[in-house]
């Protein structure tokens, strides 16, 4: 893929034919057995736009090719192009969620800042809140360390869920 408007289409392709939360769309599914060579090429690549696109194909094969503990899917989402999280479907962004857990209590143990996740943790508890998914939100705020973040995202339609699922939290604590 030598140029952007190839990159541009894989991703639109990709990215647009989720058609359910299970299903692995047909182009990711042609991508897989060129992860090695595109994970290559990226790293040689000097237009940043077009890093930023390959970037994001890369976050999506990884989340179904990288070993396990690598968080390369994470590591390609940050150094990608932002856009809506919930494009590549809902396992997708339960892969993302699980591996900033992960970076979470690997930066806590190191002392390390979380400033780049926290925008990446925006997105997804705003995705979370838009389906009904108001535990798994508030506890990536809590784990983030980040709680005072919720607010924007509650709204008639999630408050009584959220203001639930705080209580609960706060009696288990």
């Amino acid at each position: 893929m030598n140029d952007l408007f190839e990159v541009l289409i894989a991703w639109q392709e990709i990215s647009t034919s989720t058609s359910s939360v299970t299903s692995v769309p047909n182009p990711l599914k042609f991508l897989r057995a060129h992860y090695g060579t595109l994970k290559a090429h990226y790293e040689t690549m000097a237009d940043l736009e077009l890093k930023k696109h390959l970037a994001n194909i890369l976050s999506v094969l990884a989340f179904t090719m990288s070993e396990k503990g690598e968080q390369e899917s994470l590591k390609y989402r940050l150094l990608g192009s932002e856009g809506d999280i919930g494009s590549c479907g809902y396992q997708y962004v339960r892969n993302l969620t699980v591996e900033i857990k992960d970076e979470l209590v690997k930066s806590e143990s190191e002392e390390k800042p979380i400033v780049d996740l926290l925008g990446l943790v925006g997105q997804i508890v705003a995705f979370r809140m838009k389906y009904n998914a108001e535990p798994e939100a508030v506890d990536l705020l809590v784990q983030a360390k980040a709680t005072n973040r919720l607010l924007p995202y509650v709204d008639s339609r999630n408050y009584t869920r959220t203001c639930l699922y705080l209580t609960s939290v706060a009696r288990s604590i």
